[in-house]
């Protein structure tokens, strides 16, 4: 309530104004504080809470345009997103993916990192990489 009595007050750039918003701010801190709301500093965010493996995927069975990808299990995850040359191509919750429309005799870096509840992304795994065979006519 005395937030939107002070709020006209804070209209005009004058020292009443930055004062006002000085206090506001003080209170706002205040308040904070003793209400024991978590700060972004004591939890976490999830996405650093989220396993991203220590092996990194691997292909098998490449051909000249797709291959396999296969990588370990990670620890609290709902899914996996592959990511092909830093774009991700999958999202699965299968511990493999194929992926198609490659080109041949060319190298593809590999990486996987975990899904968390609500969909949140954790960071990408260690980094493998895989050869297409050359194409054949």
């Amino acid at each position: 309530m005395v937030g939107l009595t002070v709020l006209p007050l804070t209209r005009v750039p004058k020292w009443p104004a930055y004062f006002i918003q000085a206090v506001g701010l003080g209170l706002f801190i205040q308040g904070y504080a003793a209400w024991g709301w978590p700060t972004y500093l004591d939890i976490l965010p999830p996405k650093y809470q989220i396993d991203s493996g220590d092996v990194p995927p691997e292909a098998v069975n490449a051909t000249a345009t797709s291959a396999n990808v296969t990588w370990e299990p990670l620890d609290n995850v709902v899914g996996y997103a592959l990511m092909l040359n830093g774009v991700q191509v999958a999202r699965t919750h299968r511990l493999w993916a194929t992926v198609d429309n490659l080109q041949p005799n060319r190298t593809y870096y590999i990486q996987v990192s975990g899904i968390g509840n609500g969909g949140v992304d954790g960071w990408p795994g260690l980094e493998g990489n895989f050869s297409t065979l050359p194409f054949q006519t």
